[in-house]
């Protein structure tokens, strides 16, 4: 039986052993060196109707589905930067404003003036409505999304 060439892929899709040359390699990505060699998001230089429709992301799939055939896989240089206020130190802060302006409002409801002079227990942020804080106007946007694409769905099948 002769032995192959070809490299199996493991559950990622990066070919096992394979060399930088002709397919993505075993050496795994280190954050700490930085992210410079990302190109820039495509989703930063796309129009409006481009991000409603996503027509942006065609060219990482088509990357993805090219280097699927020729090198096994992607790897961390094919994707692109992510967007600033998509990076997880910034929704963290965002999220962390959010969570000290709910406290905030709990400790100034009567509820909690009435829990702490009676002693007991004292009322708490809730996590729902930190997140409606910080994601209300993404969730708007895509309910009305949504509600015209179920409409059109509809009225094309009537």
């Amino acid at each position: 039986m002769a032995a192959t060439d070809t490299k199996k892929p493991d559950r990622a899709g990066y070919a096992k052993g394979a060399s930088k040359e002709g397919a993505a390699s075993d050496e795994k990505f280190d954050p700490s060196k930085g992210f410079d060699d990302f190109a820039e998001s495509a989703e930063k230089r796309a129009n409006c109707f481009s991000r409603m429709i996503f027509w942006y992301v065609g060219q990482v799939l088509e990357v993805g589905a090219a280097t699927t055939q020729t090198k096994g896989g992607m790897d961390h240089s094919d994707l692109w930067r992510m967007m600033e206020q998509d990076q997880s130190g910034v929704v963290l802060e965002e999220f962390a404003k959010h969570w000290k302006a709910e406290e905030e409002k709990v400790k100034a409801s009567e509820e909690y003036q009435e829990a702490v002079a009676a002693g007991t227990p004292l009322p708490k942020v809730h996590f729902y409505n930190v997140l409606k804080r910080q994601f209300m106007r993404q969730m708007v946007i895509a309910g009305i999304f949504k509600f015209f694409n179920d409409v059109s769905q509809v009225t094309i099948r009537a």
